[in-house]
């Protein structure tokens, strides 16, 4: 018990010079407002890539209804309205438009890799061209998966009990309601796994992945009751009020997102490189 204690206790301690020298809380509000700018090119992006597959039509709208209907707890139907409006109209851009929408996601990333690389004090990030490998792959990819394995999911729980499968459109209350959490343990994973210029092992992906996700659940629910507890922010703001609580909203979800990447990184430090005080970490 005593050495669990002292290891939890080197953890932690590591974990908190990460979150300092790696500016988290600064980090968390400037990845904040970039996400802000960022999301309705990122959803339009990421609709506009499922469109390209016919195939996944009935599960690309109920992916998109889960997407919008996540997106902050409480008071999330007027910024998901919002949002879909905007995403919405982005759609008949132009190429010229759209491309500027990819490169506003581009950048999000970007902004992102170069956080976590802080977080595991990687010197050098990838080159502009590795950069736009990866994040294309992630834009491209990411999507497709999602929705494979979400129709694979919803089979899965009827073909073994025998049941005809239901439309699509039920999917999301019987299905994807009671899945949220799995989806953020994915989202988390391939973030500490992907965007770091360095090899990290799966286990502290895993570790780090989930604590993300029950602190993200905790907070979710804790914001929820207070938005709809208290009235300050509709007073205050009236009919503008969701502005400022979808970004404190948006603020808490990246202190979480780089509270479990300094946890992730602290725990793929290499045994002999932590008893010397460095880090190991491996380009690629």
């Amino acid at each position: 018990v005593p050495a669990d204690l002292a290891r939890s206790s080197l953890l932690a301690q590591g974990v908190w010079c990460r979150i300092q020298s790696g500016r988290a809380i600064r980090t968390a509000a400037s990845l904040a407002f970039t996400s802000l700018l960022a999301l309705v090119p990122l959803l339009t992006v990421t609709f506009y890539v499922l469109a390209l597959f016919p195939a996944f039509s009935d599960w690309t709208s109920v992916l998109e209804g889960f997407v919008y209907s996540n997106l902050m707890p409480a008071a999330g139907d007027q910024v998901s309205a919002y949002l879909y409006d905007f995403a919405d109209q982005a759609h008949s851009l132009p190429t010229l438009g759209l491309t500027g929408l990819l490169v506003s996601v581009l950048f999000l990333l970007s902004t992102i890799e170069d956080a976590f690389n802080d977080i595991w004090r990687v010197r050098k990030g990838r080159s502009l061209g590795r950069r736009l490998a990866v994040y294309l792959t992630m834009i491209g990819v990411g999507p497709v998966i999602a929705v494979i394995v979400f129709w694979a999911a919803y089979h899965l729980l009827y073909l073994p009990q025998g049941q005809a499968i239901p439309a699509a459109s039920y999917a999301y209350g019987q299905l994807f309601t009671g899945f949220s959490g799995l989806i953020e343990f994915g989202g988390f994973a391939v973030l500490y796994r992907v965007l770091p210029n360095c090899s990290i092992p799966y286990r502290p992906v895993i570790i780090g992945a989930l604590i993300s996700t029950v602190l993200l659940e905790v907070i979710k629910r804790v914001f929820a009751w207070y938005v709809s507890s208290f009235e300050l922010y509709q007073v205050i703001y009236g009919a503008l009020w969701t502005i400022p609580v979808f970004f404190i909203w948006v603020l808490f979800f990246w202190y979480v997102t780089l509270f479990g990447a300094c946890v992730t990184a602290q725990l793929s430090v290499g045994k002999q490189a932590e008893e010397a005080g460095v880090d190991k970490p491996n380009g690629r």
